[in-house]
């Protein structure tokens, strides 16, 4: 999905950028950015290593030309360096020429946004905080690069355009050394992300929007992020974690670790308005429920009704009174959200007794039109949702009845009171 970042932080770092959006043939849909992207790339400290890449138009159409250039990090020299973009029939492989080089220098380390620790955790270099922990890392970095006398490579190329990419899109950098090390950088276009309890399983790309993960870290799992005009949110005191994998920050994108993850849900009852994903620095926001703390967390149970507490698709109790909110929803009785409407009056041929199951239980004869009389309180309750037994009734004349205890229905096939078969519907 591709959505609008809210924040009340100090850094809203998404520009306005024009994207393509694509259905492709697997029915997926994404967002591409339509014209320069760089991307700075965050990875742990081992050799080649790219630290910077960029695309000259990243959405292309046949006829175009898309330039590439790329910064290489290593401690000897590289042999070769070039790029395969993948299309529908298959990959090119675009040669890069060696522009510059330079040293890697103290102020090179010092203006990196994103720096990685030993334990490969990505720290945030915050442009106003040059002290403590982060000045350490950053002096720690330099003398590690200047021991190893690590050196910044600048590739660049270019290709003409004559094929489309409607299934996948990717472009992956490769880079090879005098010591015949090996390693590539995949930028991914068209893959969404699947994380299951922080953990990756797969290199994937998020454009346009907000996500992360709301109450635990986040861990790449050796596996690429791709971010494109986008934020990834990280809880205070949870961490963003490599872990063998890359992080790839694209233009107006920006790793936030000091923030927590919404769905809208004005009435407060846990169930999310929509999927769209906000972030806050606030740990709690009215009008809003944390992605972790939703009924179904990042895959969402969204509400059918947002302004009213008691409709919602958990909903179990029954109402006497029609929903009146002034949504859609209004003069229903679908409390549910399953489309039904379960007001007793609309069936024929059934009395309704509808509440918690193990709640007493009546029965009574309607007359047809909507009308109950001669309510009955029932014994040999079912004991199970689904579940139907022979009920035992005295007789079919009672002046107990009480609609907000009624729960399940019992077959009447005439149109009056029978009163020996019960089912237990559990609505």
């Amino acid at each position: 999905m591709f959505i609008a970042k809210k924040t009340t932080g100090p850094e809203a770092p998404l520009a306005s950028v024009s994207f393509a959006y694509y259905t492709n043939a697997k029915g997926q849909r994404w967002a591409i950015p339509t014209g320069e992207s760089q991307f700075t790339v965050a990875s742990q400290e081992t050799y080649p290593r790219f630290v910077i890449a960029t695309i000259d138009p990243t959405k292309v159409s046949i006829g175009d030309t898309q330039k590439m250039q790329i910064v290489v990090r290593d401690n000897v020299p590289l042999v070769k360096v070039w790029a395969e973009v993948e299309h529908d029939h298959g990959t090119d492989t675009i040669p890069l020429t060696l522009g510059a080089s330079s040293t890697v220098s103290y102020n090179t380390i010092k203006n990196q946004k994103y720096l990685v620790g030993n334990d490969g955790r990505v720290v945030i270099n915050n442009g106003q905080n040059k002290t403590g922990a982060i000045a350490e890392l950053i002096q720690s970095l330099f003398q590690k690069a200047q021991a190893e006398q690590a050196v910044d490579y600048s590739y660049s190329g270019s290709w003409v355009v004559h094929d489309t990419q409607t299934i996948t899109y990717h472009t992956t950098f490769y880079a090879i050394d005098t010591q015949d090390r090996k390693v590539k950088l995949v930028i991914a276009w068209s893959d969404p992300c699947s994380v299951s309890g922080g953990y990756f399983s797969g290199d994937c790309s998020f454009s346009n929007g907000t996500d992360g993960t709301d109450a635990t870290s986040t861990n790449l799992n050796g596996h690429t992020l791709t971010l494109n005009s986008s934020t990834w949110v990280v809880n205070p005191g949870y961490s963003f974690i490599l872990s063998g994998g890359t992080l790839n920050i694209g233009t107006s994108s920006a790793l936030m670790t000091n923030e927590y993850l919404y769905y809208p849900d004005s009435d407060g009852d846990g169930y999310a308005a929509t999927s769209t994903k906000s972030a806050f620095t606030a740990s709690s926001m009215s009008g809003y429920v944390r992605v972790s703390q939703a009924v179904g967390t990042t895959n969402p149970t969204i509400d059918c009704d947002d302004f009213n507490l008691n409709v919602n698709p958990g909903d179990q109790t029954y109402y006497n009174m029609p929903i009146q909110d002034g949504t859609s929803k209004n003069g229903t009785f679908d409390y549910n959200c399953n489309g039904i409407n379960d007001n007793p009056d609309s069936y024929a041929q059934y009395n309704i007794s509808k509440g918690p199951f193990y709640n007493p239980l009546y029965i009574c004869a309607s007359d047809g039109t909507g009308g109950w009389s001669g309510c009955q309180q029932v014994s040999g309750l079912p004991t199970a949702c689904g579940s139907s037994s022979t009920a035992s009734v005295a007789n079919c004349i009672s002046s107990s009845f009480n609609p907000n205890q009624y729960y399940g229905y019992f077959v009447n096939t005439s149109g009056t009171c029978i009163g020996n078969v019960v089912y237990v519907d559990c609505r």
